[in-house]
């Protein structure tokens, strides 16, 4: 009788060792988690005029869907560390665009200008609702390509926690523009990139540069 009693106080004790429970024992994408984020660009079109305003708008509720698991995780005022660039096609260097903030006015005032690494900004969380609009124009013709990014695996690693996190298991997010209904004029890049290094590079990981960062190409005419 003692050793039943002795061996159901181990399982039980190894149920709730993690904080996820059962789940915590399956790997899923092995070891993290990948949050989505929506992205809008409006207005959804490929061609602006110098002077136009192009607004980029974030809204969700705090229970945010998890990729790797396919389900939704409480994340109540919770740190992504947005990041943002806006660059020209031709300024790409080892299939890596690389932001120039001269070639853009930004009408919102919560960002942090991060140099050639774009700039971050901050959500907005109020009634388990996450909120955040950016404004801006661009001052010189071209193509060009938005690129929305979380810091989040850099910055926090594992030592985030939440309703059912699994201890040790590490956190990323990626952002999903205009619901990837389309491929968010990914053919005006293709077009327009210089032939090289960089655009082989950008091409062979288009899911990583383009499709997990809230890719979205237009065009800037007089």
């Amino acid at each position: 009788m003692k050793l039943i009693y002795f061996l159901l106080s181990s399982v039980l004790l190894t149920s709730l060792s993690g904080c996820g429970g059962d789940d915590c024992a399956q790997e899923y994408d092995g070891v993290r988690y990948i949050f989505e984020l929506p992205i809008t660009l409006i207005p959804k079109v490929d061609t602006f005029h110098l002077g136009d305003t192009i607004t980029l708008r974030s809204s969700f509720s705090d229970n945010v869907y998890d990729l790797t698991s396919d389900k939704t995780y409480l994340l109540e005022n919770y740190d992504f560390y947005p990041g943002m660039n806006i660059s020209k096609i031709e300024e790409i260097k080892n299939g890596i665009f690389l932001d120039n903030f001269n070639l853009y006015a930004i009408t919102t005032k919560d960002y942090q200008n991060l140099g050639l690494h774009g700039f971050a900004f901050k959500y907005k969380y109020e009634n388990h609702q996450y909120n955040f609009e950016m404004k801006f124009n661009v001052k010189q013709p071209g193509v060009y390509i938005v690129q929305i990014h979380s810091a989040l695996f850099t910055m926090k690693k594992d030592d985030v926690d939440f309703p059912g996190k699994c201890k040790g298991k590490i956190v990323d997010a990626l952002y999903v523009m205009n619901g990837n209904e389309d491929d968010n004029n990914f053919e005006l890049l293709k077009e327009h990139m210089p032939e090289g290094v960089g655009k082989s590079l950008f091409l062979e990981r288009k899911e990583q540069h383009f499709t997990n960062v809230g890719g979205y190409v237009f065009v800037v005419v007089e």
